[in-house]
């Protein structure tokens, strides 16, 4: 209503005026054949301000201004006035862009020579200039109506010439065709240098040409734009907004607003490329079981043209209105900038492992402490570490899983009484997984609720009972662990250690029979040591190295100290069974790869491995990110080493189920024992036995007495194990008998009883150089 009245108002005035305007500028051509400011029709009508204070009062009473005070019509013409709206700049009455400072030669230019200038005090009271807008085309005539271009020629001498050189000035500020054609975005380049923009507009450009484009490839792109624009005249603008942009450029990594700019783009194509590796899976995997080449093919039409084009076409509309706002970049901005400036450009996002299928870092992180992270039901996470992340499984890890799985004989699978096929089960379930699990190794974790929801109660209960029995604890040894039920002070801890003994007075010491009691009455003294140091430093915090030396050596590393040809190898020594699983595919051109550093390895003498150990400085709770991925590289060493002692006994069924490998998690001064076996089947079952911890006060020691026990029970199933493989492959043999394997010897191989297939395959890590 406002704008309204100010419009019928300004309309009031110019008739009122128009008369005397015309007589004016008739008398000034007259006189002078030049037409004067003074008598020329000015578009915006200046009005000091302290002029329209001392006339506040004043009011018309013709109706001109009906009856409304100066101030209150200046208050409503002014409210569509830039200065109003919160722009103060000058430039909104030029032909100039934004961000820009007009030069002298500009302002002479765009400048309407025909307006008078007006001082910081003034107040316009007419409606801004619209960009881009022809001052002398759409001039007021004297009687109100617009003039065309013929006609102001003629009323106003010099125009023509005024504008001939307007337009040469503009099309000198632009680049020239012969330099647009060695561009390759000719389009942004194509336009006023002023309005280029920065390095975030130059990307925003980008990805709404290639969605699918990554950082240092924008970059590359600008840099060799730059390259060409720099071969301009010194004196032109695009050559001196081009050397502004090269620093620019080179900067750019500390920028925080061009990082948050990539780290939302590379989020987005992250998420859209586990969908559409999800979707891959569900068909692909069909296509397997089926061997229907029909549907594979339909699934790389779909997936390559009809998929991508969709998920692509949302991906734009996303990235532009997540990259219009946060590109203005404040002081703040340019302050948080300098926390990632020594940052590397990997921690926002992966590079892709093909073009295809794009790799993420499950922590993205920007400055404001937003975070984008993978999250999945299964118990293995990301990893606290910065060397363990969680990926995305690539096309060739899902390929090399479904031969695997193709590799295995019907007959030999493993079919529960309800008639549900185990092996079947898990490739179902780990073909439409998005990241690694121990399904894809093949690997059942009865302790995982998630794989117990794949099957029904009675399914469960029956994988459950399959499980080798676990061995129980020597009388002898319990006995002696039984002398220190009653303890509850260190006192009573030295006086039990004093008045008696694991074996009797007259009795002689027979290693066989008396090493384990004797190895617990020493792990008993040490903790007496500790418990009464007042510096109490089992409370404390320590690394690593300080548990392997002060705690578990001492428990754990000393009780296999009876177990011939069987050592405790820490720190610093790669698993064999990993390597030998890394090289089984190795060609002469290739270079052997390591196995995977283990904390701990019971390996014999003569490098055979029957179980290893991870250790974690604390213990948060039995789910936290570092215990599960510590798990899961535990249940795959495992397997590795059950699959290995599978070819040491020959693939004899018999003999394969009775073996056991052993795990062992230390994570501050809890332990837990881990232990895998094969009860059916291509199926490995992983148990994990109960928590223990050693304790902090001597009040708990019971605590102690049975991780105690658990670790004797450890020792007993590594022990059983090397019987295993060291059982004679068949009874004795008659003359005869042995006579016909010397003659049938090598000329043809023995059919396997049951094939273990290898642990999951994980992708190298690139070098960073």
């Amino acid at each position: 209503k406002q704008l309204v009245k100010a419009v019928k108002n300004r309309l009031s005035i110019a008739s009122e005026n128009s008369e005397l305007r015309s007589r004016n500028s008739k008398e000034d051509v007259e006189n002078t054949g030049m037409a004067t400011p003074s008598s020329i029709p000015k578009r915006n009508k200046v009005v000091p301000v302290e002029d329209e204070w001392e006339n506040d009062s004043e009011a018309s009473e013709d109706g001109s201004r009906s009856g409304r005070s100066r101030r209150d019509h200046l208050t409503n013409l002014g409210s569509k006035h830039p200065a109003v709206n919160g722009t103060t700049s000058r430039q909104q009455h030029l032909h100039l862009p934004m961000k820009t400072s007009p030069s002298p030669d500009e302002i002479e230019l765009h400048l309407n020579p025909f307006v008078a200038d007006y001082s910081h005090k003034a107040v316009i009271v007419d409606a801004p200039v619209k960009s881009g807008f022809n001052y002398f085309a759409e001039a007021p005539s004297s009687d109100g109506i617009t003039s065309s271009d013929t006609d102001v020629s003629e009323r106003y001498p010099g125009h023509a010439e005024l504008q001939a050189k307007r337009k040469l000035a503009l099309i000198e500020e632009h680049v020239p065709s012969e330099i647009l054609m060695h561009l390759r975005f000719p389009s942004f380049w194509d336009r006023d240098p002023s309005q280029w923009g920065g390095i975030c507009d130059w990307d925003i450009f980008f990805i709404n040409q290639i969605p699918e484009a990554k950082k240092h490839y924008a970059h590359h792109s600008l840099a060799g734009e730059l390259k060409i624009l720099l071969q301009l005249p010194r004196s032109s603008p695009a050559y001196q907004r081009a050397s502004l942009l090269r620093p620019s450029l080179e900067d750019c990594d500390r920028n925080q607003s061009n990082i948050s700019l990539w780290t939302q783009h590379m989020n987005k194509l992250a998420e859209l490329a586990v969908n559409n590796r999800v979707d891959m899976r569900n068909i692909e995997g069909a296509a397997f079981t089926t061997g229907s080449t029909v549907v594979k093919k339909h699934f790389e039409i779909k997936t390559a043209n009809l998929l991508r084009r969709e998920r692509l076409s949302k991906l734009r509309e996303t990235t532009k209105d997540a990259v219009n706002n946060p590109f203005l970049v404040s002081n703040e901005t340019k302050n948080k900038s300098n926390k990632v400036a020594d940052q590397d450009e990997s921690e926002f996002y992966a590079e892709p492992e093909s073009q295809d299928f794009i790799s993420i870092s499950e922590d993205l992180r920007s400055d404001n402490g937003s975070e984008y992270t993978l999250s999945f039901p299964f118990p293995h996470n990301i990893s606290d570490t910065d060397d363990e992340k969680l990926k995305p499984l690539s096309p060739s890890q899902l390929k090399h899983f479904a031969k695997s799985y193709a590799k295995m004989s019907q007959s030999l699978k493993w079919v529960l009484s309800s008639g549900t096929c185990v092996e079947d089960v898990l490739f179902r379930k780990g073909n439409r997984l998005p990241v690694e699990s121990s399904f894809h190794s093949w690997i059942i974790d009865l302790g995982d609720w998630e794989t117990e929801k794949l099957f029904t109660a009675e399914d469960w209960h029956e994988i459950k009972r399959a499980a080798c029995i676990q061995p129980k604890v020597d009388e002898y040894l319990a006995r002696s662990l039984a002398r220190f039920r009653s303890v509850r002070t260190t006192a009573d801890l030295r006086k039990v250690l004093e008045t008696t003994s694991y074996r009797n007075e007259d009795e002689l010491y027979n290693r066989d029979r008396h090493f384990d009691a004797e190895w617990v009455e020493n792990v008993m003294r040490h903790f007496l040591t500790e418990y009464e140091d007042p510096d109490e430093a089992l409370k404390r915090g320590h690394l690593e190295g300080w548990f392997d030396a002060n705690v578990w050596a001492v428990i754990v590393d000393r009780a296999f100290r009876n177990v011939s040809g069987l050592e405790v190898v820490r720190k610093e020594s790669a698993s064999k069974a990993v390597s030998t699983r890394k090289n089984r595919e190795r060609a002469r051109k290739d270079k052997t790869k390591i196995g995977r550093r283990l904390d701990g390895i019971f390996r014999t003498y003569n490098n055979v491995e029957y179980g290893s150990i991870e250790v974690a400085k604390t213990f948060i709770h039995v789910n936290s990110t570092k215990r599960l991925t510590d798990g899961l590289k535990l249940g795959k060493t495992m397997h590795d080493m059950l699959v290995c002692l599978n070819q040491l006994v020959k693939f004899d069924a018999k003999k394969v189920r009775r073996l056991q490998v052993v795990g062992l998690l230390h994570s501050g001064l809890k332990l837990q024992v881990c232990r895998m076996t094969n009860p059916k089947g291509y199926v490995s079952l992983l148990v994990r036995d109960e928590l223990h911890e050693v304790p902090l006060n001597v009040e708990e020691l019971k605590s102690l007495i049975m991780l105690l026990a658990s670790v004797w029970k450890a020792k007993k199933m590594v022990t059983e194990c090397i019987e295993v493989v060291k059982e004679k492959e068949s009874p004795d043999l008659t003359e005869e008998e042995f006579m016909q394997e010397i003659i049938e010897s090598g000329t043809m191989s023995l059919p396997h009883s049951i094939d273990l297939p290898w642990s999951f395959d994980t992708p190298d890590k690139k070098r960073r150089r």
